[in-house]
This record gives C-alpha cells, sequence and structure tokens, in this order.
C-alpha cells in the first residue's frame, strides 16, 4: 500500500515553491501540481484514471494530466461556437488559461449555462439549425425501429415429441427476464 501524504493546513502561512537557481518556474509535465479552478458555482463531477473527483467551486491544487482532462471535459453549456468549434470551460488552469478565463463566472453567466441544454450556442446558426426542440432519449427511442421491442415467442418439435412444459419459459434471471419485467412495467405505466 502506498505511503499517503496529507497536507498540512498552512493558513496565516505562505508556503513557497522551491526550483532549481535561474529555472524561473517548475517544469511543466503531466505529474507537476498545478493550481486550477472551477469557475462554476457548482461542483463539478468527474472521473479521472479510475477515480472520483469533486472538484468544489475556487481552487484546487491537482496534477496537469488530471487538470488537463477535467478542462477539455467540462464545456460550459451553450458556449462552443459550431464554427470554429471555440468554447469556453468550467475549469482553467491558472499559468496557462487566459487571466480572463481564470476567475469565477458572474452570475448571468451561471445562469446562462444552467439554461442551455447543450454545448453548442446555436444563436448565430440560421432558420431550422437554430430553432430545435429538445427530445427526451426515452420519447425519441419509443418512436424508432425495435423502441417497442415485443418478445415473440414460438417453439415447434422437429424430432415428433412433445415439447417440454417449460420450453418457452425464459431463463432463471438474465437479460430475457429483465426484458420481460421493464415491458411489463411500461405497459403498466401506460394504462
Amino acid at each position: 500500500m502506498p505511503q499517503i501524504y496529507q497536507k498540512p493546513d498552512m493558513a496565516g502561512h505562505k508556503v513557497s515553491n522551491l526550483v532549481p537557481e535561474g529555472l524561473g518556474g517548475t517544469e511543466l509535465t503531466p505529474k507537476t501540481r498545478v493550481v486550477i479552478i472551477n469557475r462554476s458555482a457548482k461542483p463539478y463531477i468527474d472521473k479521472y484514471d479510475g477515480r472520483d473527483y469533486i472538484v468544489q467551486p475556487g481552487y484546487s491544487e491537482v496534477e496537469f494530466e488530471a487538470a488537463e482532462h477535467f478542462r477539455l471535459r467540462s464545456v460550459i453549456p451553450g458556449s462552443r461556437d459550431p464554427i470554429t468549434g471555440k468554447q469556453d470551460h468550467f475549469i482553467a488552469i491558472l499559468g496557462i488559461d487566459p487571466d480572463h478565463r481564470c476567475v469565477p463566472l458572474d452570475a448571468a453567466e451561471q445562469a446562462k449555462a444552467e439554461a442551455a441544454p447543450e454545448a453548442i450556442d446555436r444563436s448565430s446558426m440560421d432558420g431550422a439549425d437554430r430553432d430545435v426542440k429538445v427530445v427526451s432519449t426515452q420519447a425519441a427511442r419509443s418512436r424508432t425501429a425495435g423502441g417497442n421491442r415485443r418478445i415473440r415467442q414460438s417453439a415447434e418439435s422437429n424430432d415428433g415429441k412433445a415439447l417440454a412444459p417449460d420450453a418457452l419459459a425464459p431463463p432463471e434471471g438474465g437479460d430475457a427476464m429483465r426484458t420481460i419485467a421493464r415491458d411489463a412495467a411500461a405497459k403498466g405505466a401506460e394504462a
């Protein structure tokens, strides 16, 4: 089991980052610890390298490879330009991202992000591309081929013998039972 180091609370004390003389900073490698900011008023939750992370609003410290992963995945809804692909992120890396992207979102920006249903900013698009309707995946699935699956069962004997009494019974547990239970529940909900 690896040894765990928990940084002590150094409130009221300035802690310097020691670097070799003349280097002027720390060499940036995937394992270099960097300071990030969650610009949102809400925690950002993501998974990296098989582990769950909760990035609280404000500043945090994490390895550069994880910070870059979080930044790339934390697209602010409604901020992606469909032409250029440029977008804004909830997570920013201090000292790497521009200063104007390393400040918390104001109330208007936060409200706009919460109201946007997708990453794309459709305000500059024309007609049908701009006027889209959000449809739940369940509603869309029910209108597609195979969306309303019904199990059709039949059996026939090819050797002249009678069928076993449980020939059409689904196996105990397994996918077939889950499908039958799900379909029965959906049918009950429709009634």
